[in-house]
């Protein structure tokens, strides 16, 4: 996360209310506004503030819906799925998938060697924890995704930037 980002989301907590800074003390949350804020249960007429603190349904219209879904599911034996977690690697089907992509690029892969990630970071953490070892020197660009950064300081890797390639995109010197 960048100081650009956060300072745009304490700008947007302050704009709701929701917070009130004080230099040199700090930035606090103030109490709930005198609207709740509401999370899609527009047919549900009561104003009380919905509990993000658990992970639980949205109270209201949407219950006797989702009642009806995952009975339909149990019917079907479909339900089990739902309980458990991915498979590490990803799914099967996903897999697959990964791995006719990946040969549009003229590369061939089998789905066994496709790995899916949570994301650009997980990847870069896996496969830099694949070829690095702790104290290895990992070069980079001189200006490169702070991201990189905080996978390298977790597996304790070395960084070193390089010049040459804002050198060779900047404006040619005679």
């Amino acid at each position: 996360m960048t100081i650009g980002t956060v300072s745009r989301a304490y700008e947007e907590l302050h704009r709701r209310g929701l917070v009130i800074g004080e230099v040199g003390r700090g930035t606090f949350v103030r109490g709930l506004p005198t609207e709740a804020i509401r999370f899609g249960a527009e047919d549900d007429a009561s104003t009380e503030a919905i509990d993000l603190s658990l992970n639980l349904p949205v109270p209201g219209a949407h219950v006797s819906e989702l009642t009806r879904v995952i009975t339909e599911l149990t019917k079907r034996g479909r339900i089990s799925g739902l309980f458990g977690y991915t498979p590490h690697l990803g799914t099967p089907r996903h897999r697959a998938v990964g791995a006719k992509w990946i040969g549009r690029s003229g590369l061939t892969v089998s789905p066994d060697e496709v790995v899916v990630t949570s994301g650009a970071q997980h990847a870069i953490l896996l496969a830099l924890s694949t070829v690095a070892r702790p104290g290895d020197v990992i070069l980079t660009e001189a200006l490169t995704y702070p991201g990189i950064k905080a996978i390298a300081n977790v597996l304790h890797l070395r960084l070193e930037g390089s010049l040459s390639t804002i050198q060779d995109c900047g404006p040619k010197r005679s």
